[in-house]
């Protein structure tokens, strides 16, 4: 392999991480299909009983239309037959159990895509409270020649079902979405500001402290983050989780009491009622902020928890836009479609929905310097103290790491993230001594797949990418 002899690239095998913390205190349940128990009024039978067909494959998360690929329902023949070909039964149904009384208000089915057209003259039927099957949305539903269709309406229910109306018929499905929200679960406000701006959210502005927001969010209380080495103060009013704060709060004992003057260097909001100018929220499909905000420009996956974010090609730059699968996040789930690049994409999966936007006093647009040169990452360089590292990497936290022999590695942090390590020339220091800030940077070594090489070359990309460029 031909090297640079001033970059160190170092092979290593990695876990990607899910980000666990996004169904508690950072996100929300957006399908509550998903993974849920689901039934059909009739299974695939002989002689296509080996290729499936079960009611699980719609709730299973996989939007693939394509049945030979496996994550499509089907229904079975009914017993009828001619010239060997199955003609289907009367009134199929599909049916999914979501576990608790939910005020359902949309419903998206995907199709299978080799035959769309038998999805067509069905209902949709919620069974209520008192055990009475309501009609979702009035009348027959026809195929529009949409992939996915959504429908739009209003009912409580617990079971909803799909049901195919007339004979010699199927009911395939690739996936339905149920989306709603707990009985009882507050809506959006109308005397509450909402609005998420460049440097604050309903009112809550970046540098503000934790107590003045408190005076904004009435009736809230404020609970220090478990995840070590993250400082985020999440913000709840009742059993709801309205947004996370970012902020330094000096130590790492997250059992200790919130510090109200503790001030906020970043807000992640994954509460749709919260939206920017634009209505871009926390639960809208990436092809509705298409047409907001234009053509999706990139998705990068960060390797340290396995999180997804998006940018357009005419957002503000402001915003920091997470994505995940329009369910839960699932073990190695993905938005994007990665190719050689294993962290960058400009392609990505139907149904991906925005999962959350923040806000911080670091965000870091394209604008930003990700250039790794012979003496520098970005604008951090050899020879430059901690002090001005400090000054160009805001809002950053800085922390002894371990001991290095001669020097000190310093790790540096964005939003509870490593993105650098530095070796300094600090000597007779140990990790209760506070960083030598005159300490100059003789090392640094790039976590963040972000920073690249003049030739691409970045953290997490295959090996065999590099010997092409080296």
């Amino acid at each position: 392999m031909k090297r640079n002899l001033n970059f160190e690239f170092t092979l290593v095998t990695s876990i990607l991480v899910i980000l666990v913390l996004s169904l508690t205190a950072f996100g929300q349940n957006l399908d509550l299909a998903i993974g849920k128990k689901a039934t059909q009024s009739s299974d695939m039978g002989a002689p296509f009983a080996a290729m499936d067909g079960l009611a699980s494959k719609a709730v299973d998360g996989n939007t693939d239309g394509t049945f030979d690929n496996g994550s499509v329902t089907h229904t079975a023949c009914g017993g009828q037959y001619e010239s060997g070909a199955c003609k289907g039964s009367s009134n199929p149904w599909w049916q999914v159990d979501l576990g608790a009384v939910y005020q359902v208000d949309k419903v998206v089915i995907w199709n299978r895509t080799e035959v769309p057209e038998r999805l067509t003259n069905f209902r949709i039927q919620v069974q209520g409270e008192t055990g009475d099957w309501q009609e979702f949305t009035p009348g027959l539903i026809t195929y529009n020649g949409q992939n996915p269709q959504t429908i739009h309406g209003s009912k409580k229910g617990r079971y909803v079902i799909v049901q195919l109306q007339g004979s010699n018929v199927f009911l395939s499905l690739a996936e339905v979405i149920v989306f709603g929200r707990k009985i009882g679960q507050k809506e959006c406000r109308s005397d509450v500001n909402h609005l998420i701006t460049k440097d604050s959210v309903g009112g809550v502005r970046i540098g503000m402290t934790v107590g003045d927001a408190g005076k904004i969010l009435k009736d809230v209380n404020f609970k220090r983050s478990e995840d070590e080495g993250r400082d985020i103060i999440e913000v709840k009013q009742g059993d709801m989780t309205l947004m996370n704060f970012f902020a330094a709060t000096g130590d790492e004992n997250y059992d200790a009491p919130v510090n109200k003057n503790t001030r906020i260097t970043g807000i992640l909001v994954s509460d749709p009622c919260y939206r920017t100018a634009a209505g871009v929220h926390s639960g809208m499909a990436v092809t509705e902020v298409e047409k907001l905000y234009g053509k999706l420009k990139k998705i990068d996956l960060y390797e340290l928890d396995g999180s997804e974010h998006a940018s357009f090609s005419t957002d503000p730059g402001n915003y920091d836009f997470t994505v995940s699968p329009p369910g839960v996040f699932l073990e190695d789930a993905r938005v994007g479609i990665y190719g050689k690049d294993e962290y960058t994409t400009t392609e990505y999966f139907p149904g991906a929905v925005i999962s959350s936007i923040t806000v911080s006093d670091d965000f870091e647009d394209d604008q930003t310097n990700y250039l790794i040169t012979e003496d520098s990452a970005g604008d951090i360089r050899i020879g430059m103290t901690i002090a001005e590292a400090r000054k160009v990497l805001k809002g950053a936290k800085f922390t002894r790491d371990m001991d290095a022999g001669e020097g000190v590695i310093i790790s540096v942090d964005q939003n509870g993230e490593s993105i650098m390590w530095l070796t300094a020339d600090e000597t007779g220091v140990d990790d209760t001594t506070p960083i030598v800030e005159s300490a100059k940077i003789d090392s640094i070594e790039i976590w963040d797949s972000r920073y690249k090489t003049a030739e691409g070359i970045h953290r997490g990309i295959p090996v065999s990418y590099v010997e092409e460029k080296y």
